[in-house]
């Protein structure tokens, strides 16, 4: 799993943005295998304003899925 934490969230304070930080880390580190990307540049749209941090993730999933071969029939 991995989880993305948008760093500039509109109207959100300061203090609130920090635990949000913190909870989302205390959060993942509970999931086996677990991933947090911080997105610094983006609010709720992280796919729209970093698109680049979403679809490395995505490629990061794939690719080892892509290098195992299927069983021979």
């Amino acid at each position: 799993m991995t989880l993305f934490t948008a760093m500039q969230a509109d109207g959100m304070p300061a203090d609130a943005r920090r635990v949000w930080a913190e909870k989302h880390k205390e959060w993942i580190e509970k999931v086996p295998g677990g991933k947090r990307i911080v997105a610094e540049k983006s609010g709720h749209f992280i796919q729209a304003q970093e698109p680049a941090l979403v679809i490395d993730s995505i490629r990061q999933m794939v690719e080892p899925a892509r290098a195992v071969k299927p069983p021979a029939p």
